[in-house]
């Protein structure tokens, strides 16, 4: 057990959804990077590339996650409100 707690330590679990529209992907995707995190696994889907629903599931590391997570949160708000897009984050 203490090995798969240790494997997902400073991991984070991040669920995007809203409406479908291009640069959701890269918006989510430079948010990671700008905050010193790497990206584990990335899924997306649109069910209407054309005013459908969008869905993001994406797990990331980053060193010192809970130190981090407040400001990650903050960036999050203010990346994805203009869009519209309703977000989790979980650390894992």
């Amino acid at each position: 057990m203490t090995l798969h707690t240790e494997s997902l330590r400073d991991h984070a679990c991040l669920i995007v959804h809203g409406p479908d529209q291009p640069g959701l992907v890269a918006a989510v995707t430079a948010l990671i990077t700008r905050n010193n995190a790497n990206i584990v696994s990335l899924d997306q889907y649109s069910d209407n590339p054309e005013g459908g629903a969008f869905f993001q599931r994406v797990v990331f590391h980053r060193a010192d996650l809970r130190i981090a997570l407040a400001e990650i949160e903050a960036d999050l708000a203010q990346t994805l409100e203009p869009y519209g897009m309703q977000w989790r984050l979980t650390d894992q």
